[in-house]
């Protein structure tokens, strides 16, 4: 490999970003809302420990809004692992950019009221 292909790869490796997403936490009838989201937490927090990724999780219902910082790399393969596990579906990217600093400074999980009007839900 040349020089500069070599620092490209260590510029990409090193990458920061921000990823954020919504969808539906899937409906199966084997497993419940709470088991999924366990799931969901512990995998997330097994990386935030180890890999130092940090964000939100938000949701309401079946609703979510996932917002995640760290390497690159790492939060590709954090998204793509909990998009092929089943437990989330109807992803949706709402931004993906890169980041100098993590503006969260850790990982958390919380339940959000859904907005009632006139009978219906809306998330």
């Amino acid at each position: 490999m040349t020089k500069k292909w070599l620092v490209w790869l260590r510029l990409v490796k090193n990458m920061k970003v921000r990823y954020c997403y919504f969808g539906l936490v899937s409906r199966q009838e084997n497993e419940t809302l709470v088991d999924k989201l366990r799931f969901i937490y512990e995998v997330v927090s097994k990386y935030n420990h180890k890999y130092n990724v940090s964000g939100v999780f938000y949701y309401a219902n079946q609703s979510f809004f996932h917002c995640i910082e760290g390497n690159k790399n790492t939060v590709d393969k954090l998204v793509k692992y909990l998009a092929t596990s089943d437990k989330i579906t109807e992803i949706n990217k709402i931004e993906e950019i890169e980041i100098q600093n993590h503006h969260y400074i850790d990982w958390t999980m919380k339940h959000a009221k859904g907005y009632k009007n006139r009978g219906k839900n809306f998330y």
